[in-house]
């Protein structure tokens, strides 16, 4: 059995999300799932005005972000507020907590089915990244870097990131557009495929994948995909200068890009 100091308790100041369990005329009690333990609201930390009715603020099973005011680990007692966590401080802890759920419930699946000890693949993915979610998204996005870090059998990251697609989506952004070109040389053709050839071989952000194609001569389609913007219009730059570089006293380039990718 868990000793007190050894139990895991919330730190005053920090986020927690809890569920209404029980409303009392003084307050609604709550009970915290990360730390498998309850709490108390008390009526005047519902809201920065006043409460009539602990009701007309919170309802039994609303699940809600609360921050630590005080924890007594003595007497059991944990005391929130509700009115002192910003809108988005709420929607940044839900989606964290929403996140770090599925990331468990993906490292559950992937156990059983890979027969592995659940909580060795956790701790495996906790030592090398901040968070299980972080883990899997690196795992999606670059598996060799995960095995790397994580030092975990390569089977078993082939099971965990096929696991893991079933799960989690990544956010992705994404340019789309097309290049003009055109060369008057006898090899024409050949100098537009070097072109092209060096903007693939190009030194890219990491997290971005690049594709050029023909799409009716004299027009090349082009498509960035990228973990974000940020990375999508680096590449982008990186793209067009190589290539317009490539094309310099060979013929004639432009790039158009397409508003809605």
């Amino acid at each position: 059995m868990m000793s007190e100091e050894e139990e895991a308790w919330p730190e005053v100041g920090e986020l927690v999300v809890a569920r209404v369990t029980r409303i009392e005329d003084y307050g609604a009690y709550v009970y915290l799932e990360e730390y498998d333990k309850e709490g108390l609201v008390h009526i005047s930390e519902l809201s920065p005005t006043w409460v009539r009715r602990v009701e007309d603020v919170v309802q039994e099973g609303q699940r809600l972000v609360l921050k630590v005011l005080r924890v007594n680990k003595k007497r059991g007692h944990i005391d929130l507020s509700l009115k002192r966590v910003s809108k988005k401080e709420q929607q940044e802890k839900l989606q964290s907590w929403k996140r770090e759920k599925t990331a468990i419930t993906v490292i559950a699946r992937a156990a059983e089915k890979l027969k592995v000890d659940e909580e060795e693949l956790s701790d495996a993915i906790l030592s090398a990244f901040n968070s299980l979610y972080q883990g899997l998204e690196v795992l999606l996005r670059n598996p060799s870097r995960f095995t790397r870090k994580g030092k975990l059998d390569p089977k078993v990251v082939e099971g965990l990131r096929a696991i893991a697609r079933h799960y989690i989506k990544l956010p992705e952004a994404k340019i789309k557009g097309y290049f003009v070109m055109r060369s008057f040389e006898p090899n024409g053709v050949d100098i537009i495929k070097e072109a092209f050839k060096k903007a693939l071989k190009a030194k890219l952000p990491k997290e971005v994948s690049l594709k050029i194609y023909a799409d009716g001569a004299p027009k090349y389609a082009l498509e960035i995909t990228a973990s974000d913007y940020k990375r999508a219009e680096k590449a982008l730059q990186i793209v067009v200068s190589t290539v317009e570089r490539a094309m310099k006293g060979k013929g004639t380039v432009s790039f158009q890009r397409l508003k809605h990718a």
